[in-house]
């Protein structure tokens, strides 16, 4: 029989350390524009989410510090690693797509291999405690789920392949739901097995932790983002101010109400486990929606700003300031080390910006010409339109791009971009404090009526911020969300 151990080794920290890793890699390479990334986001998260669920599960009841373990571990290191590499590509909604097939068939063999492991360990430990018969059944069952569960997954790789768009890789999802269930109900009825006096809540809690940890560092970069646009306002300030806070306060509502040191039944602490998974999920959203909402406000008033210098008819007396206008805003973007594109296409930019010139100045060609007057305005719009793409580069956008009829068109983009923002991140918001009030709820045995207060004061703001999600696309809101609005006050009616 494993050795118990109440509080995390630093091998499992570590751990919990390529987790967040995996999740900073696939946050900072899938930009979420639209519902299709958001819901592919949330997919890549939970395959990593249940895959270190899994692994803590079978480290906190058996892991004991060996040669063995430390090869196991540097095996789901292997796994994680390999889940980072398929983050660039990752697109399940495309299942026909040479480079996507190659993405998948990579996931799905990294999971069969993930849970091989997993069951080779479950084995290991059931030959180990064969001493006490009551445990031999219930690791069996273990180690045949995962037996059972990388079959499956072996499976699903020929199953991607070209002319095949069927939603193969739901099969995933069912079986993580399998495994789970499984695995909890057999550590729920054969007690020898269960997750008593083991450092699972602690677990729970470091990684919580690390998530935090994780959205400080995206907010940081989103602070970065922020100033080198237009420097420190005190509509900056607020806003960033406000986004730390928030973090602090998210940190603030989880440890008052965290059982360290507490046993409250078996039950109890398993649906607590579970519920980490939406909890979790909510804060990477909310997180990532803070940082889009603190930065699209710097974008809006950049692109304002930017395009009040190209906007209307150009007169010849002007055009002279018009090109070095177009000359000024493009090098800002080229010395900048987050629009790259701009690199990539800098050939094409000094072209056009060089043709453009060559039309303006061209004694032949007057403003009257037809021709002229096609070709010059189509080039102008091209320009345009390359200072809005890069322009989202340069603040960490990714909006699709798309050859303008108009000057209203130009920025297209940010209007849907801004309403799924507004929505997700107030969508996340109100699960991350309906989590909030279950939990309290769940390390509670009898609650007084001070402790259902705080329940009240945590599922009131969910109710306050899922009905805000409902009204995002209203032109009143817009205008106001727009602003330093919503990150503010989000803040302030938590803190209240």
């Amino acid at each position: 029989e494993a050795e118990e151990v109440e509080e995390a080794t630093p091998i499992e920290l570590f751990y919990d350390l390529f987790f967040v890793a995996n999740l900073t890699t696939v946050t900072s390479v899938h930009y979420i524009t639209e519902s299709k990334t958001l819901s592919s986001y949330i997919l890549y998260f939970i395959i990593l989410w249940f895959t270190w669920l899994h692994v803590t599960l079978l480290d906190v009841r058996f892991s004991v510090d060996s040669v063995y373990e430390r090869i196991c571990k540097a095996l789901h290191f292997a796994v994680m690693g390999a889940f980072a590499s398929v983050s660039t590509t990752w697109d399940p909604f495309s299942p026909d797509d040479d480079i996507t097939i190659t993405a998948l068939r990579t996931m799905t063999l990294t999971l069969m291999f993930s849970r091989f492991i997993l069951s080779i360990q479950y084995f290991v430990v059931m030959y180990f405690g064969r001493s006490k018969p009551r445990t031999i059944l219930p690791l069996a069952i273990h180690g045949t789920v995962m037996i059972i569960s990388a079959s499956v997954y072996l499976g699903i790789y020929f199953s991607f392949r070209h002319g095949h768009t069927e939603k193969y890789y739901l099969s995933w999802y069912i079986m993580a739901a399998f495994e789970v269930i499984s695995v909890i109900t057999t550590s729920s009825i054969w007690g020898c097995v269960s997750f008593k006096r083991t450092h699972l809540i602690e677990r729970m809690g470091l990684l919580t932790l690390i998530i935090l940890g994780e959205g400080i560092i995206v907010m940081l970069k989103a602070i970065n983002t922020i100033v080198k646009g237009f420097g420190w306002t005190w509509t900056t300030l607020g806003v960033v101010s406000s986004s730390i806070a928030l973090i602090y306060l998210y940190w603030m509502f989880y440890f008052d109400f965290n059982p360290m040191k507490i046993y409250y039944g078996r039950f109890r602490q398993q649906l607590w486990t579970l519920l980490h998974f939406p909890f979790h999920l909510a804060i990477v959203l909310s997180v990532e929606g803070l940082r889009q909402l603190a930065t699209l406000r710097n974008y809006e008033l950049m692109a304002d700003d930017m395009m009040g210098k190209f906007t209307g008819p150009t007169r010849p007396n002007n055009r002279s300031h018009m090109i070095d206008q177009f000359n000024d805003a493009f090098a800002l973007f080229y010395n900048d080390d987050y629009a790259k594109t701009v690199l990539k296409e800098w050939p094409i930019v000094t072209n056009w910006t060089n043709e453009l010139e060559t039309f303006m100045y061209n004694s032949v060609l007057q403003d009257g010409d037809r021709e002229f007057m096609e070709a010059y305005n189509d080039l102008y719009n091209a320009l345009v339109a390359k200072l809005a793409y890069y322009l989202s580069e340069f603040y960490g956008f990714k909006f699709p791009y798309r050859k303008p009829e108009d000057s209203g068109d130009r920025f297209s983009g940010f209007r849907q971009l801004f309403d799924l923002v507004f929505k997700y991140f107030f969508l996340s918001l109100g699960v991350v404090f309906i989590m909030y009030g279950v939990f309290a709820i769940l390390v509670r045995r009898r609650l007084d009526v001070y402790d259902w207060i705080c329940v009240g004061l945590r599922f009131t703001p969910a109710v306050v911020f899922f009905a805000m999600s409902e009204v995002s696309s209203t032109s009143a809101l817009y205008s106001s969300g727009g602003g330093s609005w919503p990150i503010p006050q989000v803040c302030v009616l938590i803190f209240i």
